[in-house]
């Protein structure tokens, strides 16, 4: 079988991880097998060998044979995320690019998910270690991004409702309140890359809230070091991707899922296809 080397653009965890899964749909389509280079990436750790692709994932391929193997590269980056039929962040509406839409059907991501994209055994175990501890009873995922998404057309579609700090914290909150009036003892599992937007959570609901241990920051976007608002401050760069990983997979064992417009979104209605949920941009 062929092998073809798909290099992953300096982006966040799950634009990236949602295009090695989009990726995978083409290579089973193509009949060959992928190479993933995720050298450029933006949580590569200076005190840690190899690609970062493998601090977090087992191998796709695991026992691939390079020997003797000619290895052509891939599409990647913006022409694949806007391909037609994207099977899990699609954007083509009319022959146009247009804003981040959900999955149109969350099975066919599912299958590649749990065929190919397994963790690294010590953050499965992060993430088990979580459940066990803090998920006992009715959960309600949350998922907020702070003021500094501007990907995905998210910017033009909040602009269409009432926002503190550029966050349309009521229109989430009325779909969790519907939730907790359903299910007045649920807790709720909060994630957001803002400070701001979790003390705006805890305002709001107290100790109904758990969140996991996080890097965050008051603007977000804490993986784009070339942002202005992120020149001059340093993060662990490893820790940045395991923690959205984690809550990534922790939202995706809630049993209900309020959420807007966003790669981690797509993938967690990917990885559980029965999670019900409210997309709150769509109503």
């Amino acid at each position: 079988m062929d092998v073809r080397g798909l290099i992953l653009r300096d982006a966040g965890m799950f634009s990236n991880v949602n295009e090695v899964v989009q990726q995978l749909y083409l290579a089973e389509q193509g009949n060959y097998q992928l190479v993933i280079d995720w050298s450029d990436s933006c949580y590569r750790d200076k005190d840690r060998d190899g690609n970062p692709w493998c601090y977090y994932f087992l191998d796709c391929f695991p026992g691939l044979n390079l020997k003797g193997q000619t290895i052509q590269a891939v599409p990647y980056g913006v022409p694949v995320a806007c391909a037609k039929n994207n099977i899990i962040t699609p954007r083509e509406i009319d022959g146009n690019c247009s804003p981040l839409l959900l999955p149109a059907d969350r099975t066919i991501p599912n299958k590649y998910i749990d065929k190919y994209i397994h963790l690294q055994p010590h953050v499965k175990k992060l993430i088990d270690d979580f459940i066990q501890n803090h998920f006992s009873q009715h959960m309600i995922g949350l998922h907020i991004r702070g003021a500094g998404r501007t990907d995905g057309g998210v910017p033009g579609i909040r602009e269409q409702y009432q926002l503190k700090n550029g966050i349309p914290f009521d229109l989430y909150f009325k779909y969790v309140d519907e939730q907790l009036q359903r299910q007045p003892d649920s807790k709720i599992f909060a994630c957001s890359d803002s400070d701001f937007v979790i003390s705006e959570i805890e305002n709001k609901y107290g100790n109904k809230l758990i969140t996991y241990n996080a890097i965050r920051s008051e603007f977000g976007e804490m993986h784009d070091h070339n942002h202005p608002k992120n020149v001059g401050k340093t993060y662990d760069n490893y820790k940045l991707g395991e923690d959205v990983l984690v809550e990534a997979y922790l939202l995706a064992q809630t049993d209900y899922f309020v959420h807007g417009n966003s790669n981690i979104v797509n993938f967690v209605l990917s990885k559980n296809v029965n999670l019900e949920s409210m997309y709150v941009y769509g109503t």
